[in-house]
Order: structure tokens, then sequence, then C-alpha cells
């Protein structure tokens, strides 16, 4: 009544349970993708999907995302390429913890969040393959005929293709002023300390 032996309870946030479950959602849709693609596909034979605009390619990719160092050879590489995947993933988490430093509030906070949720699901569906595999399954093929094609990727390189153009114009348009203008004003107050040393 008076407090005395009282305990704060916390309000539930369905955030801690929605954002981890978009990132679950597509590493599985990731996955699901591609082993129906290994299933159903014959490697690097294509199958027209709307002619030779988007066609469904099984590849093997030993590289990072659109195949991109594919035809570095190395018993270290798939090892290196999963530690920078994790760095790269442990970036994406630091970002979401601190999103509301840089991001307005509202909703471009929310869509911020859902844009790194997409990019660490995407990134894992991608780590788990690579380790279980030792590669990376790719099988769709865009382009606009047979010389002029885009490199062949997943539903992961989609997603966090997705989702760092969001955050990039997130970034650009819904940048929160104050971080901009502390990051101004400790900058002033360094050059006016060394000033006066």
């Amino acid at each position: 009544m008076f407090g005395i032996g009282e305990k704060t309870v916390k309000k539930f946030d369905w955030n801690n349970v929605i954002m981890p479950a978009i990132a679950v959602f597509v590493a599985a849709l990731d996955l699901i993708t591609k082993y129906i693609a290994v299933l159903t596909l014959t490697l690097h034979r294509p199958v027209e999907f709307l002619g030779t605009v988007w066609r469904w390619t099984y590849t093997r990719n030993t590289g990072i995302t659109f195949g991109m160092l594919n035809n570095v050879e190395g018993a270290w590489k798939p090892v290196i390429l999963v530690i920078t995947a994790l760095i790269a993933v442990g970036v994406v988490i630091y970002f979401y913890r601190n999103l509301s430093k840089y991001i307005k509030d509202g909703e471009p906070q929310v869509f911020g969040r859902v844009a790194l949720m997409a990019i660490i699901g995407g990134a894992f569906g991608n780590i788990i393959d690579r380790a279980y595999n030792g590669f990376v399954v790719d099988f769709i093929d865009w382009g606009l005929n047979e010389q002029i094609r885009w490199y062949t990727f997943n539903v992961g390189d989609a997603f966090v293709v997705c989702g760092s153009i969001t955050l990039a114009v997130l970034f650009l348009f819904f940048e929160k002023k104050t971080a901009r203008k502390s990051k101004a004003e400790s900058e002033k107050s360094a050059e006016t300390d060394q000033q006066k040393s």
C-alpha cells in the first residue's frame, strides 16, 4: 500500500518478440527456398521463369554476396567469410540497440528496426548455409539477355540489400538532429581545448 516490498512490474514490450521473429522468419524463408532450389533444380542449368529476364539457376557460391570472390581459392576462405559475417551481424545488433540515437522516433524507428532484422535474418541464413555446406546456395538469376546478367543471388541476399537500402534512406531523411548536433558540439569542444593548451 505504501510501496513497501512492492515490485516494479515492467510493461511487456511486444517488440522484443516481434522483431526477433522477423529475423527468424527471414532466415527460415531463405533456408527453405534454398532447400527447394537444390531439390528441384540442376546445378548450373537455367530454368526460365519470365523468359531470360528472370530465371532460376542453381549455383554454389563460395564467395560473398552476389558471388563476389567466388574464384578465390583457399582453405581459410570459409572460416574468414563466416567470421566476417558474424562481425557484420554484431555491428547490425549494435545499431539495433542504439537506433534511437540516430533515427527519429515513431515510424522511422520501427522501419529501421524491421530493416535491421531483415539484414540479420538474411545474413544468418547465409551463415548457416555456409557453415553446413561450405558454400551458399544461389538460385535467383536476373538479366536483360544472355550477355547482360546480374549476379545470381538468394532470398537472404535480397533481404540484406533491401534492408540496407531502407536504412540508408532513413539515415538520409530521418536522422536525429540531436545526434549530429552533439557530434558537432563535441568536435567544437575538442578544438577549444586544443586552443587553450
